[in-house]
């Protein structure tokens, strides 16, 4: 979406109340003031020191960025199928503790009870 046709659409949402469910499932009316939230989140931005500031592009760029990276692939896809199907046909996991076992560790390493810890 072009940035002016974008920023069009999200003022005409800032504008627009939104109705959520109470407990009672009554519907409530609730006027979302986005414009003032997109104010104050630039307020603090502009507050933010270097380093922290990198770190909130850093998310803002997760939560934002391109869902294309995320796509599975064919071969994803297929070991999901694979997947799904052993345990339709009653196929069990591998316990917790095997995988331990087979990576060198204890148990009592993972709980953090390893013997010399006092």
């Amino acid at each position: 979406m072009r940035p002016l046709l974008e920023g069009m659409v999200l003022a005409a949402e800032a504008r627009r109340p939104q109705t959520v469910s109470n407990i009672g499932g009554k519907e409530v009316s609730m006027a979302i003031d986005l414009q003032q939230q997109r104010r104050q989140a630039h307020a603090w931005l502009d507050q933010l020191p270097p380093a922290k500031l990198g770190a909130v592009h850093s998310l803002l760029e997760a939560m934002i960025g391109d869902d294309d990276e995320d796509e599975l692939t064919e071969e994803d896809k297929q070991a999901l199928r694979a997947s799904g199907e052993y345990f339709r046909n009653g196929g069990q996991g591998v316990p917790f503790e095997q995988v331990v076992a087979e990576l060198g560790f204890t148990m009592e390493q993972i709980r953090g009870d390893a013997p010399g810890k006092e």
